[in-house]
């Protein structure tokens, strides 16, 4: 039987927030109203969301672009072929030929490694 799962990232604490426009305010206040909602039955199927040791969802916040990765892919790998895989982003984005969205130690001369 096919589950749902989401996977919730939210930056808005930024090492260089002249460079993108601030911090913010709306991102942590997103994932966190977002995961009550997936996981209250407000849904018609409740989701899955990754657990910290002590039962807690684990929200990615403000984590650079490697630990976000590392998360997913072991999240990825907990899901099944079937399943509904939910990835949510809340953030600053950065526009250009393609859109990456900023990370908190975001490094300017190496944005595509760093996003």
């Amino acid at each position: 039987m096919a589950t749902s799962h989401a996977f919730l990232i939210a930056n808005w604490e930024f090492d260089c927030p002249d460079a993108v426009g601030g911090n913010l305010e709306g991102p942590k206040k997103d994932i966190n109203r977002l995961a009550s909602a997936l996981t209250s039955g407000a849904t018609i199927d409740k989701f899955r969301l990754p657990k910290t040791s002590s039962g807690e969802p684990n929200l990615c916040e403000n984590q650079n672009a490697a630990d976000v990765l590392k998360q997913l892919r072991k999240f990825v790998k907990e899901c099944g072929p079937e399943d509904l895989l939910l990835v949510y982003f809340s953030g600053h984005g950065f526009p250009t030929e393609k859109v990456y969205a900023w990370r908190p130690r975001i490094r300017m001369e190496r944005r595509r490694t760093t996003t």
